[in-house]
């Protein structure tokens, strides 16, 4: 039996079943950024009923749609996480630093 590499090829990469990323979208649907979550779990959706449909071509396809979404999801919900952060923080320590919040009792 001979050792036969993998190959990368086009052909080869259309004929396997690609990856949702269900779960990822799952994911950044309820900790992350709603809109963005679901239109990636949409994708996934359909990469995953076009692999089972064995039309491969469109199952890559919405897989990479998913992926982006997920990248894109992911960061828009850092962003707005941070700067939520930073307006609750930064009111916070400009009155510590006025000596306005002093007192915490």
């Amino acid at each position: 039996m001979a050792f036969q590499p993998e190959s990368s090829s086009p052909s080869t990469q259309l004929a396997e079943k690609p990856p949702n990323y269900l779960v990822q979208s799952i994911l950044l649907t309820l900790c992350c950024c709603l809109p963005g979550g679901i239109v990636s779990l949409i994708f996934s959706i359909k990469a995953n009923s076009m692999a089972e449909a064995g039309n491969m071509d469109a199952a890559w396809e919405n897989a990479k749609k998913a992926k982006m979404w997920c990248w894109i999801s992911l960061g828009v919900g850092l962003v707005v996480q941070i700067i939520s952060i930073l307006v609750n923080v930064i009111p916070l320590l400009t009155m510590m630093a006025t000596g306005e919040l002093t007192d915490l009792d």
